[in-house]
């Protein structure tokens, strides 16, 4: 671009931050920005873009106090601009393992990026769609935005008019990782061979266990993972509050309720009862029944293995 890359974070850039929560500390740059389209791969409809942009540049880097006259401008470095391509609904599909029996080494993650074609053609397209409007008039004449001299000259067929050749060339260098990785841990039916969860984010067959991040998408969003994860995560929050306040409430016939019953004040499931507390006035007779002899006065209570208690006659 025509603007020298000069640092912006100095002391003016500090108070004017400070004092009216204006200037370059108050955003961050051209990371906020970002877009979708749709390429010629995209589906029908162009309600489900499979292309996203994000860009860079105008950051508050540091100054090192020094200052730069506007006759100096020519000879400083242009300031750059980054457009990056994304591929929204990428087909390949790479795995997680373990790297060895030490649980402190980290796992083997392969991406199995362009195992598909179909994610190289896409990124082939979003990146000729990012050099037009790179090299759109307004942006070449009146900010004087060029391609970065020297960029991808590994590769074949660039220059004023590059070939699809130069850009999966490039793509092929180029190309690194999102962090949007997720579907390490599949939501399906049990009859799925690759799910791990079920809908209410339960581990198939293992009781009082879920997985609730980005792990269980069957597959990955169209855009951003943040905002679905959140999502997942209140979901997930529901399904456990539900259960307790479902259980909560369900008596258990012979035995204590011990998840908050409100028919039973006396019930304090931290309570400590001493040993000899617990069993004093109990006895057991030679059938494994058990008898209250807490009052002799009144008739003995007993009760039997799956009866209702029944008064015992004397």
């Amino acid at each position: 671009m025509k603007e020298p890359d000069l640092p912006v974070l100095d002391w003016a850039a500090a108070m004017d931050y400070m004092l009216k929560r204006e200037g370059p500390l108050s955003s961050t740059g051209m990371s906020q920005l970002t877009g979708m389209v749709n390429s010629k791969y995209a589906p029908a409809g162009g309600r489900q873009p499979d292309i996203q942009y994000f860009f860079g540049g105008y950051y508050a880097s540091c100054s090192d106090g020094n200052t730069i006259e506007p006759a100096q401008y020519a000879a400083t470095d242009r300031r750059n601009i980054m457009i990056a391509a994304i591929a929204l609904q990428p087909r390949s599909r790479g795995y997680i393992t373990l790297r060895s029996t030490d649980p402190t080494a980290p796992p083997v993650m392969q991406p199995n990026y362009f195992c598909d074609e179909h994610e190289m053609n896409v990124i082939v397209e979003a990146a000729r769609i990012a050099y037009r409007l790179a090299n759109t008039t307004l942006l070449r004449e009146k900010y004087g935005m060029v391609p970065t001299p020297g960029y991808g000259d590994n590769c074949p067929g660039g220059g004023a008019n590059p070939t699809d050749e130069f850009f999966r060339c490039l793509a092929q260098y180029q190309t690194a990782p999102e962090n949007h990785q997720v579907g390490t841990c599949k939501m399906g039916p049990r009859i799925d061979p690759m799910a791990v969860v079920d809908p209410q984010l339960r581990v198939h067959g293992i009781e009082g266990l879920r997985v609730i991040d980005a792990a269980i998408m069957p597959t990955i969003t169209t855009g951003n993972t943040a905002a679905p994860t959140v999502m997942v995560a209140e979901r997930g929050a529901e399904f456990i509050r539900s259960r307790h306040q479902l259980y909560k409430h369900i008596p258990f016939s012979g035995h204590r309720n011990y998840f908050g019953d409100s028919s039973q004040q006396d019930d304090d499931r931290w309570h400590i009862v001493h040993k000899e507390e617990k069993w004093v006035n109990w006895k057991w007779d030679r059938n494994w029944n058990w008898e209250n002899r807490r009052n002799e006065q009144k008739p003995n209570w007993i009760k039997k293995q799956n009866t209702p208690v029944a008064a015992a006659s004397n």
